[in-house]
């Protein structure tokens, strides 16, 4: 048998004889019929030393074969990628032979609901926390992590109190507050139609005070609204036919009669107490205004135009035109003239125009007459309608007529000449001393449409209690005017709709609107909150999920108003070597203890916990005809291995012990399984070599253990792969006993396959 190792470190490879002698000792184990129908396919040449039968297993060092001295030499490489064996680094790189360690795997992934860490062996982990967050909505607060994910708050409150914005939350802005134009109370009793601008209430216009009583002084104070103090002002009796009334005592009193005379030629004038002055058309001629007829005549009330108004003045020193506004237009000369008015006398061109001489003196002395001069006919007496007196003391009420001064006849009885327009006198009449006016009672009148149940009192008219105006209707301001009664005007008050749902009522168009709706959220998850517009906020206890704050309980749910605690959440986390534990504030932890475990592997006894992993004991192998110690993580091989697989024995990790039955001298180490999927049919042999101090030897999957040490040793073994079995997977176990390796000893066994 060849030495494993020399002085330098070179690995030996078998000679052609040596190859010859183990060919000769390799025996095929009978009854073996292994599951695994074949390993790697097989190379010829073993006879030689290749450089695959030199791989050392090191991806940092570059392995040759001499084929002079059948040695294998393993230089280090200085650079090249590599695989250090830890999950936590990355970019490693060879140096020195050495694969070294690169730059630190970067684990974290993105989710501030996870705690990112790394291991060497699995590498990035990440394990959920309960940190706050953000979820995205902005109209959410106090976020926080909850089984991974980040788990939606409270709803913000985005009341800012102001009656002047509406409030809302958007998902991706938060709280808004957008201005509004609803109506809105200054504080000021003195303006209406307050008015909401930029977010602030802006005074409306002036309050109106005005209480339809022309002998009050009205006026307004901005903490009481209106007053009125009565005054001595002109006012209006409600006789048409009366002016300078004056107010006294807060009445109004007449002083005059007025004139109705229109100035107009076309109209007869009249007056009538509860109407005024009338005016009744009448024929005649008079002036439309236009400057360019004449002969106009009255028609319906109205002055129509006659013919066209020549406008050859006859006067030498104009040239005529005429224009509607300005009339007739001359040039101007200094020649004597004639200005075609009768009205004047010794007419004279002065600065291009005939300038009239001296006014001829019209008067007739008649008081019925209205004395002027008409250009065209001279002089011109017009009849009126001017008050007058006839001499006459059972007339009444004299005025012209026709040209003369004519009294109504006055009766006995109170006939309408002696009748003074008041319902509080019997009227009749004397005819030395004229009319008597005697007082009367009896219902009457004021013609004040504010006063009710009037009654004559000395000869006068009394009014009665005052109108009630009120209509009940909060939204109108109730006043009275003398002429024509009561009358009510929208407001802009506050009022109430008789829904406690709503603050800030407000008069819009005689009725009262509705204002904000008040905010009914008690803030308690647990229940369904509305507003009755009878009695108010209420709140409905719901049966929903809901979260009761301590992290330790799940499928919380409301009942009675309250969240109550579901049932206690599971904090197993399936580690044995872990104290699973809760508190209501940071959830499930996990404390890495010092407890007996199970690390799966059924060859092993007296598991322990180290630093929260599971690390085994003493290794036993019971059975009671195979061996039944497989390794939990198996190798995989390729289906085409190398002629040749180095492993060092002594750093195999496991230690087996045969059961009770079979028994092998001593305890073995045993390194990983091999598995290969074959391709071909046929005989493959797969052998170890050197048969080290100690044995080494294979076993496979399905195989018992040598009943003897001697047999124990086999080095070799033959299995036929049927054509049924290609592509099926083979396993192996390449043992050595315990015995060959000593501290720090490095023992190297070659693994050969081959297809016979």
């Amino acid at each position: 048998m060849i030495a494993v190792q020399d002085s330098g470190a070179r690995q030996i490879c078998p000679s052609a004889a040596m190859w010859a002698s183990l060919l000769a000792l390799s025996a095929v184990v009978a009854g073996c019929n292994d599951d695994l129908q074949t390993f790697l396919e097989a190379q010829a040449g073993y006879a030689s030393c290749v450089k695959a039968g030199c791989d050392d297993g090191n991806p940092c060092t570059d392995d040759t074969c001499d084929q002079t001295t059948l040695t294998c030499n393993h230089a280090a490489l200085t650079s090249g990628a590599c695989d250090d064996g830890d999950a936590c680094t990355e970019s490693t790189v060879c140096q020195q032979g050495s694969c070294l360690g690169g730059t630190a795997k970067v684990c974290s992934d993105g989710d501030p609901c996870t705690d990112d860490a790394c291991q060497k062996q699995s590498g990035c982990v990440s394990a959920n926390n309960s940190a706050p967050c953000n979820d995205g909505d902005a109209c959410t607060v106090e976020d926080a992590c909850l089984n991974g994910t980040c788990k939606a708050g409270a709803a913000p409150n985005c009341d800012d109190s102001n009656p002047c914005t509406d409030d809302s939350c958007l998902q991706a802005d938060g709280c808004k507050h957008i201005a509004t134009g609803a109506p809105c109370n200054d504080g000021d009793a003195c303006t209406a139609g307050d008015t909401c601008a930029e977010s602030a209430c802006a005074a409306g216009g002036p309050k109106t005070c005005d209480d339809g009583k022309p002998c009050t002084t009205d006026a307004c104070d901005k903490s009481k609204g209106c007053t009125y103090a009565p005054n001595s002002l002109s006012c209006d009796d409600g006789d048409a036919c009366t002016a300078g009334d004056t107010c006294k005592g807060g009445l109004c009193q007449p002083v005059k009669l007025i004139s109705c005379d229109d100035g107009q030629a076309c109209t007869t004038d009249s007056c009538a107490p509860a109407t005024g002055c009338a005016q009744t058309p009448k024929s005649g001629v008079c002036d439309d205004g236009d400057a360019c007829t004449v002969a106009d005549t009255c028609a319906a009330g109205a002055c129509k135009p006659g013919g066209v108004k020549p406008c050859d003045d006859g006067k030498p020193c104009t040239d005529d035109g005429c224009d509607k506004q300005k009339g007739c237009q001359f040039a101007a000369n200094s020649a004597a003239c004639n200005d075609s008015n009768a009205c004047t006398e010794v007419d004279q061109c002065q600065g291009g125009v005939c300038k009239p001489g001296a006014a001829k003196v019209c008067a007739d002395g008649n008081p019925c007459t209205t004395d002027g001069c008409k250009s065209l006919s001279g002089c011109a007496f017009v009849d009126n309608t001017a008050l007058c007196d006839d001499g006459d003391a059972c007339t009444g009420k004299d005025a012209c007529q026709a040209g003369a001064c004519k009294g109504v006849a006055l009766g006995t009885g109170g006939t309408k000449g002696c009748e003074d327009g008041n319902a509080c006198t019997a009227d009749s009449c004397d005819p030395k001393e004229g009319c008597k006016n005697v007082p009367s009672t009896g219902a009457c009148s004021d013609n004040n449409a504010c006063s009710e149940n009037d009654a004559c009192l000395g000869g006068s008219c009394k009014a009665g209690q005052s109108k009630s105006c009120d209509d009940g209707n909060p939204c109108t301001t109730d006043g009275c005017l003398a002429s024509t009664g009561c009358k009510s005007a929208p407001s802009t008050a506050p009022c109430d709709d008789g829904s406690v749902c709503t603050n800030g009522d407000a008069c819009l168009n005689s009725a009262c609107k509705p204002g904000p709706g008040i905010n009914c959220d008690d803030g308690n998850p647990c229940t369904e909150d509305a507003c009755d517009a009878a009695t108010g906020c209420k709140a409905t206890a719901s049966t929903k999920p809901c979260e009761d704050g301590n992290l330790c309980t799940v499928q919380d749910v409301c009942k009675d108003a309250a969240c109550l605690p579901g049932v206690a959440k599971s904090c197993d986390d399936s580690n044995a070597c872990t104290i699973d534990t809760c508190t209501a504030a940071k959830g499930c932890v996990q404390t890495p203890a010092p407890l007996a475990c199970d690390d799966g592997d059924p060859c092993t006894a007296a598991d322990t916990c180290n630093a929260g992993s599971c690390i085994a004991g003493v290794g036993i192998c019971t059975g009671t005809g195979a061996a039944v110690c497989k390794d939990a993580k198996p190798s995989q091989m390729p289906k085409t291995m190398p002629s040749k697989l180095t492993l060092d024995l002594c750093k195999l990790q496991k230690v087996y012990k045969t059961g009770t039955t079979t028994t092998c001298t001593k305890p073995l180490l045993q390194g990983q399984e091999f598995r290969f999927v074959p391709t071909v049919a046929g005989v493959y042999r797969l052998s170890v070599e050197p048969q080290v101090s100690g044995q080494a030897y294979i076993e496979l999957s399905d195989q018992s253990c040598p009943a003897t040490g001697s047999t124990c040793a086999l080095f070799s073994a033959d299995f036929p792969i049927q054509t049924s079995s290609v592509d099926k997977p083979f396993a192996f176990h390449i043992m050595v006993e315990a015995a060959a390796c000593s501290s720090g000893q490095v023992v190297m066994a070659n693994i050969f396959l081959s297809k016979l």
